[in-house]
Formats: structure tokens, C-alpha cells, sequence
């Protein structure tokens, strides 16, 4: 018996070790980036809304960082892509990149965002050396999003702007070590600039703009009015004065670079949106450039203000305005010879010269979808989709997964429908903007940040599907959560085919989904390119079927750990074997 008994013992201790073994294993898992490869869209330039972008002391590098995931290198003098910086990605929004900063020599790049939070719990800063485009550092544990960052004028510091009330993290560069952090800001702190003899300036949207000295101790403070939403800040170059933008309102502001006092308001006047991104000339000249929603006949607009003798409201004061081709403009830089680099949510990248004429112009690659909802048709059983290239469905067009065509027409049959959004005792509200769905007047939860865009109902009555900023949610006419699958970028529109089998749904970085509804799962994804003549479609086993040259669009996404930067592979030269057209046409 006592035999029998060692033998159980030894069996029991041998069962509880493999569930530890296994705890451990699926515990590692959990914190660390994905090894499965990933698809990605590559064409060239980024497909999703530019969040930032920095350049270098001598101004030959542009760096920008995207909603797409990478960061961009680009040489300022042609605009020409120098190289891509990828960080490790997970589903959903990590990865996402609201920030870049270059180091002034341009040896290092800074970015950071959405990032690392899914394996370590905390925000990631990441380090790329330039030259080679690895990660050199990985800041960790940082409390929230990172909104903003800045190099010291020296290159010693790396001051982080983060979220949510956890104000700003100051680093060393070469070691990582804090040096210094406060949490002062009580909302957003979305923007901060370095003085050359080591100051920092930092606007938050708790309405106050706050100044550090060298100490990193606080100096000074300007409160605006509540409500008001201080955005973009940048010291003169002699660091007399400081220019503050706001993201809720047209105006500018100029407060003195010692004791932030006011000393006067830019004129605005005629100015159609805000002007939330501020920078000075830094060619001697002393103007003063805004940009941001400020649009007229549908174009982006630049003013701009000789500093002297704006400050008496006379009239005088020199004043004008450039064209930014692209959309929404989230940020301005000054060069050495009076020209100017700015970006956009289009997105869009371009340089305008000292007179204000273009120099260069990139664009995305991809169809814009913005405003698509409601145009974005399927037929009955989901296998021909119409969208628009142009913005609010213009510029139709058809895709037909059966015949594997894009055809650059709209659908004559009138076999296509559009999304269902009414159904008899049925009242949805909240679904086109904002953070609180409704269902018969009973509030559905959504995550913290997460924006309704679009909404669709079954033909068939028996669910309903919400395309917001993070997911794709399909609910129970009694308002039970049925599936929610993160999405890469914002829903743009949602339809389902006559039959209720297939979810259709566009997204702002350009891409079609399609969902099979009993499954919960993608299905099969399009990417059309805006040149209207390239696609290549998808499935999540990576097998594909492209047009011709569409397969050099996409490639595997492969993450090495949380501290490297990603690979990538793409899949026309890499993965031939996967270009199976006869598989795409049987997934229906």
C-alpha cells in the first residue's frame, strides 16, 4: 500500500507541475507581443492620419508618426522615404503611434503612443537608432497614453506628455533613467516644447499652459477660461515668448517665455475652425504660423503674423495665409530657409517653400472613406461591394469577390443595398458620434474612449451591428453584446447583405471587411488603392489574390520581442505560395 501510495503521490505532484508549467507558459504569453505574423498595408506611405512629425537640427531628416502604427523617415529636400520605423504591434489600438520626436543630430528617434500596454500592463516609449532602425531603449511603465514628446536642445532629454491627468515624464536618453515627472496636469497634457537654454513648456487640456525650468520645478502657469482647451505650444527662438494654439476655439495667444504673461491675441479673423498647432520662423524673419481645422472651399489653410506690431490691433501688422493640400492639418515645423513642413489627417505630407507654393506632396495610398456610411452597398449574399474613393462615397466603385474585378462604375443593377438603420419597434440612438449607445432607450457599454460611427440592422430583424473607433460590435435585438472583434482603424461604414450572413465594414485606413455573422470572424479583407487600378483582397489564413503589382501592397508583420522592432516581409516576394485567387472565390 505504501507503494501504491508513493506512486499516487508522484502522479498527483507530476499533474499539479504540468498545470503550473502551463499557468506559466500561457502567463508568458500574455506578456509579450504576438509571434504570429501579422498583414500589413504597405504602399509607400502612410494610410492612416498623421499624428505628429519632427525634424532634425540640420534639417535634412522629416520623421512622422501614424495611426497606421509606423513611424516614417523622409528626406526633407524631395520628400523621398528614407526608411520605416516598426514597432511591436498587438490587435485592436496597440501600437498606435500619437508621437515622435528626433534627437536635434538626427541620430535618434522617439515614438511612442498606444504602445506595450497589452503585454506589460503600462505605456512603452521606444528608441530607434536611425542609421540602422533598431530599438536601441525601451522606456517602460509608463502610467497612460502617450500624447506628445521633445528632445532637449542639447539631446539628453526626452520629455514625455502623457494622458488622463498623469502629466509629464522627463527621461535621460542615453540610460533611460527618470530625471524628473510631475503629475500638475489634471487632463490631456497634449503638447510641449524645450527652450534652447533647457525650459519646457507644456499645454494641457484642464485649460492651463504650465512652464518648468531648469530645475523642473514650476515656474509659472497661465490659466485660460474653463472650458478652453490650450493644444499646441512653441517658444519663439530667442525663448522671449511663447505661442499657444487651442483645439476648441480660432484663437492664438502670445504670452511672454519668462512669467507666461499675456501680452497679445494673433488676428483670427475669418478663420473657420481652430488653429490648434503653433510654431515661429526660425529663418530670422519672426512670423508667427498657425494651422489646424482652418479650411476655406475645402482646403487646408496656414496663416501667418509678422510678430511685431500685431500686439496693437492697428491693422498694420503683416498677415497672410498659405494652402496645405490634405485635410486637417495636426502639425506645422519651420525650416532654416523660411519653408515649412506640415501634416494631416488626409493623411498627407507635404513642404511648402518661403513663398508658400508646394515643394512636395505625399499622399496616402488609400480610397477615403470619411463620410462613407450609409454609400457603402453589398449585395444579397455579400460578394459585390460598393464604396466611393472620394470622400462621402464619390467616386464609386464595385468589387466582386466571385469574379475577383474591381470595376470603377457604380452598381447599374440596383441589386446593391445600402445599410438598414430603422426597424419597427426597434429605437437606436447614439450610433453616429459620441460615447453612449442606446437600445430602446436602455444604455449599451462601450470602452473607455470608444466613439460610435455607424450602424446596420439585419434585414432579416434579428441583430444589429455598431462600427465604432475599437470594434466592431453586433448586438441581440434585446441588446445582448453578441460579438465585439477589435478593429485596426476607425469603422467608417457597416452594411449587411440581404441575407443576414455577411457584415460589410469600411475603415478609415482604407480598408473593406467582410464577417460571416454565425462564426463572429473575419471573413476576407480588401485593400483598393486610391490609384483605382491596384487591390489586393486577403483572408486571416494570409492566402491572397491581387491585381496586378497588388501584391506588393501587403506584407507579414512579424514582431521580434517587446524591447526589438518589428520585421517585415513583403508578401509578393515572400509569400508566393500563398497567392491562391481559387480559394478567395470558394470562401462564399
Amino acid at each position: 500500500m505504501a507503494g501504491v501510495s508513493r506512486i499516487l503521490m508522484v502522479a498527483i505532484f507530476a499533474v499539479v507541475l504540468l498545470q503550473v508549467t502551463a499557468r506559466v507558459a500561457e502567463a508568458a504569453a500574455a506578456v509579450a507581443p504576438t509571434s504570429k505574423p501579422l498583414i500589413r498595408i504597405e504602399g509607400g506611405m502612410h494610410n492612416a492620419q498623421i499624428n505628429r512629425l519632427a525634424v532634425d537640427r540640420r534639417n535634412r531628416i522629416l520623421a512622422t508618426a501614424s495611426s497606421d502604427k509606423t513611424v516614417r523617415l523622409w528626406s526633407v529636400s524631395d520628400g523621398a522615404l528614407l526608411k520605416v520605423l516598426r514597432v511591436p504591434l498587438g490587435q485592436g489600438a496597440e501600437g498606435q503611434l500619437f508621437a515622435v520626436a528626433l534627437s536635434p543630430t538626427g541620430d535618434l528617434v522617439a515614438a511612442g503612443g498606444w504602445t506595450g500596454v497589452t503585454w506589460d500592463k503600462s505605456y512603452s516609449l521606444y528608441l530607434f537608432d536611425v542609421e540602422s532602425g533598431v530599438i536601441v531603449r525601451r522606456f517602460t511603465g509608463l502610467p497612460s497614453t502617450i500624447k506628445h514628446l521633445a528632445f532637449s536642445a542639447d539631446g539628453r532629454l526626452i520629455a514625455v506628455m502623457l494622458s488622463s491627468g498623469k502629466g509629464i515624464r522627463i527621461f535621460r536618453a542615453t540610460t533611460g533613467e527618470r530625471v524628473s515627472g510631475n503629475d500638475d496636469c489634471q487632463d490631456d497634457a497634449v503638447w510641449g516644447d524645450f527652450s534652447a537654454d533647457g525650459r519646457l513648456v507644456v499645454s494641457c487640456y484642464d485649460g492651463t499652459v504650465y512652464l518648468y525650468g531648469r530645475d523642473w520645478h514650476l515656474s509659472a502657469k497661465r490659466e485660460f477660461r474653463q472650458g478652453v482647451r490650450p493644444h499646441g505650444v512653441a517658444f519663439s527662438p530667442e525663448a522671449d515668448k511663447v505661442a499657444v494654439g487651442f483645439a476648441d476655439n480660432p484663437k492664438v495667444a502670445v504670452l511672454s517665455g519668462q512669467g507666461l504673461v499675456p501680452l497679445y491675441e494673433a488676428d483670427t479673423s475669418g478663420v473657420r475652425g481652430n488653429l490648434w498647432s503653433v510654431v515661429w520662423s526660425n529663418d530670422g524673419r519672426r512670423r508667427l504660423f498657425a494651422a489646424g481645422t482652418h479650411a476655406s472651399r475645402g482646403v487646408a489653410r496656414i496663416r501667418w503674423w509678422a510678430d511685431e506690431g500685431v500686439s496693437d490691433r492697428s491693422g498694420e501688422s503683416e498677415v497672410g495665409e498659405w494652402v496645405a493640400p490634405g485635410g486637417t492639418i495636426t502639425g506645422i515645423l519651420p525650416l532654416g530657409d523660411g519653408s515649412l513642413v506640415f501634416a494631416s489627417t488626409g493623411p498627407s505630407l507635404g513642404r511648402l517653400d518661403a513663398q508658400g507654393f508646394t515643394a512636395f506632396l505625399k499622399e496616402s495610398p488609400s480610397a477615403n472613406f470619411a463620410g462613407l456610411h450609409g454609400r457603402l452597398l453589398a449585395s444579397q449574399d455579400g460578394t459585390s461591394v460598393q464604396f466611393g474613393f472620394g470622400g462621402g462615397g464619390t467616386l464609386p466603385a464595385v468589387f466582386s469577390v466571385r469574379d475577383l474585378r474591381l470595376s470603377n462604375a457604380p452598381d447599374s443593377t440596383g441589386n446593391l443595398k445600402g445599410p438598414v438603420e430603422s426597424s419597427p419597434g426597434v429605437t437606436i440612438d447614439g450610433w453616429d458620434g459620441g460615447n453612449e449607445l442606446t437600445l430602446n432607450g436602455r444604455g449599451l457599454p462601450l470602452e473607455s474612449g470608444e466613439t460610435t460611427r455607424c450602424l446596420a440592422i439585419d434585414p432579416k430583424g434579428r441583430y444589429f451591428v455598431v462600427g465604432t473607433s475599437l470594434n466592431l460590435r453586433v448586438y441581440t435585438l434585446a441588446g445582448s453584446l453578441r460579438t465585439r472583434l477589435p478593429i485596426v482603424a476607425e469603422a467608417q461604414g457597416v452594411t449587411v447583405s440581404g441575407d443576414g450572413r455577411i457584415i460589410v465594414m469600411a475603415l478609415a485606413n482604407g480598408t473593406i471587411h467582410w464577417y460571416r455573422v454565425a462564426s463572429g470572424r473575419r471573413l476576407l479583407s480588401l485593400f483598393p488603392h486610391r490609384d483605382r487600378q491596384r487591390w489586393v483582397v486577403w483572408t486571416p489564413a494570409y492566402f491572397y489574390a491581387a491585381s496586378r503589382d497588388g501584391d506588393k501592397l501587403i506584407g507579414w508583420h512579424r514582431n521580434q520581442s517587446a524591447s526589438r522592432e518589428a520585421l517585415f516581409y513583403p508578401i509578393g516576394r515572400h509569400g508566393s505560395g500563398y497567392n491562391r485567387p481559387d480559394l478567395i472565390r470558394k470562401l462564399f
